[in-house]
């Protein structure tokens, strides 16, 4: 339209200007796509964090079959050492007192490298960094047990020595294992291993 309000031949032919319109399939498309989008993320968070609770419960299952293995070991060898100081202990039951050390030691050492196996045999999916940590941490406690139980089949003084690498990677494992607890803890795997590390120094895994 020219200044003087007179309509051009151009305005003529071409005609009024039309607004583009949205069409619906068109929002459909792109709210269907989002949806996609948001049950794929959400589905995907679930699973993670299924995945990741069931893990940290095996693992500390295994945990504690382990822990109950070497509880057996001290339960044993405690019984044994109070026989040491029944009054007139001849030589020949003293000599039998320290077989039988000997084959708790044996019978310990088995049971404890069982227990390992099992927990080594957790899966733990890559995306569950703490867990594959909590349980390399765990294991290196467990190898110590075995290891000191080996020896002290060989020679049973071992079990009146100090242990230090057994106590040390007992409690080098426990930040490890509270820090694979999953935030939402639904199945209480926070107290089960309270359990395990309640106590003074002398927690349940240790061995001296």
């Amino acid at each position: 339209m020219h200044k003087n309000g007179e309509v051009t031949q151009e305005v003529l032919e071409v005609g009024p200007s039309k607004r583009r319109t949205v069409r619906p399939r068109v929002i459909w498309a792109v709210g269907l796509v989002y949806l996609v989008v948001f049950s794929i993320l959400a589905t995907t968070g679930l699973v993670l964090f299924v995945g990741r609770t069931v893990q940290a419960e095996r693992l500390i299952a295994a945990v504690e079959m382990s822990e109950s293995a070497m509880v057996g070991v001290q339960a044993d060898v405690t019984v044994v050492f109070a026989q040491f100081e029944e009054e007139g202990l001849t030589e020949d039951r003293r000599q039998e007192l320290i077989a039988e050390l000997r084959a708790i030691a044996e019978r310990g050492e088995a049971s404890i490298a069982e227990a390992g196996a099992g927990v080594a045999a957790v899966r733990i999916w890559p995306v569950n960094e703490r867990l594959a940590q909590a349980q390399v941490a765990y294991l290196a406690h467990n190898f110590a047990w075995q290891e000191y139980l080996g020896r002290a089949a060989e020679d049973p003084a071992e079990f009146v020595s100090p242990q230090p690498e057994v106590n040390d990677t007992f409690f080098e494992a426990r930040d490890p294992l509270w820090q694979a607890v999953p935030g939402i803890d639904l199945l209480d795997l926070e107290r089960r291993l309270q359990v395990i590390y309640a106590g003074s120094e002398n927690g349940e895994g240790t061995a001296a």
